[in-house]
């Protein structure tokens, strides 16, 4: 079994669709926790209609710290962070599992609107996507309209596009992240320690730690990128929305306070390099990007 944990503020449409697919596409039992920033659009009431474990804030909370909340009350293993404005694919869980396992991964993420496996295909499929996202959205954010903007795109076949994907990229993993979902065992919580608040940009300081772990310690592998797993990322749904300034916003710092940028740098073009040079290997044979590091 797994927890799900995911965070909102209103965007009760969008809350919908991410209901939608994850009841459509998820296979093993799970446990679902929600954490509702003072909505006041029904969605609280949306997710526990669904069976979530609804936390109900009674102030704008930062992303880090509704992770923190929901990993408290977390009771399996598999700790899945999952942006409210993604949608999953097919069967999901079950190969984010087997492949974390396969693998010796406590840290993952699935591919994404913005992050497909070349840089050149990243920026044509996020442009594709905002030229149908932005039109809609001037209409409307129902859950009516995100869901037609979804399949205008992927021309009312979704499952087919997700199917050909894993089929080309079976079993595939590379290092790197995709910033609206964070897959992770417990074990690599523990090791690493819960999400920074201080940090907006939460995934990528946990990225940066998880890597960290793994050049000082040996104890763990960084990031890797499941391949053969496309959520579809809406993107930044939230911060084109009107919302209550975050509790201790004050407080808030930027990564490289906390990371030189040297060593930010360091991290990422590692990892930018070994995901986007993957491409040209085999797309049906995994890759040890790992050991390749360690040599």
């Amino acid at each position: 079994m797994i927890s799900i944990i995911t965070s909102f503020y209103n965007q009760y449409g969008m809350n919908k669709l991410f209901l939608e697919f994850l009841e459509k596409y998820t296979t093993v039992p799970y446990q679902l926790i929600a954490v509702d920033n003072m909505s006041d659009d029904g969605s609280g009431d949306l997710f526990r209609a669904h069976g979530a474990l609804v936390i109900r804030n009674e102030a704008n909370f930062n992303y880090p710290h509704c992770q923190n909340q929901g990993a408290a009350v977390a009771e399996y293993d598999y700790l899945f962070f999952l942006n409210n404005d993604l949608l999953v694919c097919p069967d999901w869980d079950t190969r984010a599992i087997a492949l974390m396992e396969e693998n010796g991964l406590d840290f993952a993420s699935a591919i994404g609107t913005n992050k497909m496996m070349t840089k050149k295909r990243t920026r044509v499929h996020v442009k594709s996507w905002f030229a149908i996202r932005y039109p809609f959205l001037k209409i409307s954010n129902s859950y009516r309209s995100l869901k037609w903007m979804h399949q205008v795109f992927f021309l009312g076949n979704y499952e087919g596009f997700c199917k050909r994907l894993r089929k080309k990229y079976a079993g595939k993993t590379a290092e790197g992240i995709a910033g609206f979902n964070v897959l992770m065992t417990r074990r690599g919580m523990d090791l690493i320690g819960e999400w920074d608040e201080r940090i907006q940009a939460a995934d990528y300081d946990v990225f940066l730690r998880a890597k960290d772990r793994a050049v000082k310690h040996g104890d763990v592998k960084p990031f890797h990128v499941l391949w053969e797993l496309y959520f579809h990322h809406y993107m930044r749904l939230t911060f084109k929305m009107k919302y209550p300034p975050f509790v201790g916003q004050e407080n808030i710092i930027m990564p490289s306070i906390k990371w030189t940028e040297s060593v930010i740098k360091e991290y990422m073009a590692t990892a930018d390099r070994i995901f986007f040079q993957s491409e040209r290997s085999s797309a049906r044979e995994p890759t040890n990007e790992y050991k390749q590091i360690e040599d």
